[in-house]
């Protein structure tokens, strides 16, 4: 999200995948984000709302990360959904 509007083109909320990583910085940043570790199923595994800039987060085993600006009004929670 670095470096771009929190909100794209069409008017929605700008979310972004990154697969095959376990780790985030939010060096550089100008708001804060929610992030979400996904496993290789579609699992969440760890769930971090408003990380503020020049922040680290990791999860282990992590296949994939969520990232969505923290700026929404009333964000939808991030929740894992029975498979």
């Amino acid at each position: 999200m670095l470096g771009r509007s929190p909100i794209a083109a069409n008017g929605l909320p700008l979310v972004m995948a990154f697969p095959r990583c376990s780790s985030v910085h939010t060096c550089f940043m100008a708001y804060p984000i929610d992030i979400a570790f996904i496993d290789r199923n579609g699992g969440i595994l760890a769930c971090y709302e408003n990380v503020r800039p020049w922040r680290m987060c990791s999860c282990p085993g992590a296949w994939a990360v969520l990232e969505r600006p923290s700026i929404l009004a009333t964000p939808p929670a991030l929740q894992q959904v029975p498979a």
